[in-house]
């Protein structure tokens, strides 16, 4: 992922080097020993946006890896320090990782496939949601009970048309 497009790429190199940006948005690392994974740089949180930690550095260094949230003795989570680095939010999504007994390698997962394996219809649908998201929307959208509620007001009808 940290390849460059180079001087005078090949049509093949320019045509994945385009593809970089998507896999970007739809891949996650699912934590096995946490050994290649850094907490702050990169994308490993299974349920937020971006997948990447928002909580502000403390405690460990801004490079520190995953392993070292993990206790390899008993195998699990260090509940403790979890706690303390992380919002309560991000620490619950941390203590919900399962940890496998083996701890395997980190591997990279296409988070928007329950397999992991990417698949061109969910990058589509990725692609598609990255460029409706800063577009802005019509009163007419998907959330019509905001607008019920606006009419409900006791206000002017001048009010409500301006809201």
């Amino acid at each position: 992922m940290e390849a460059q497009i180079g001087y005078q790429p090949s049509y093949a190199w320019r045509s994945m080097f385009s593809a970089k940006k998507v896999i970007e948005l739809g891949s996650r690392w699912s934590i096995g020993n946490g050994q290649h994974v850094r907490i702050w740089l990169d994308s490993w949180l299974p349920n937020q946006a971006g997948f990447k930690v928002c909580s502000p550095v403390k405690v460990l260094a801004p490079d520190a890896c995953v392993s070292q949230l993990i206790n390899t003795s008993t195998r699990s989570w260090n509940c403790r320090l979890i706690r303390d680095v992380f919002s309560d939010f991000e620490a619950q999504q941390i203590l919900n990782i399962p940890l496998s007994w083996r701890l395997p390698n980190d591997r990279r997962i296409w988070h928007w496939e329950r397999d992991g394996n990417f698949s061109v219809r969910s990058a589509h649908h990725v692609i598609k949601e990255a460029n409706t998201m800063n577009n802005p929307e019509a009163s007419s959208s998907n959330n019509s009970t905001i607008w019920k509620a606006v009419w409900k007001i006791n206000a002017p009808h001048s009010v409500k048309n301006f809201l």
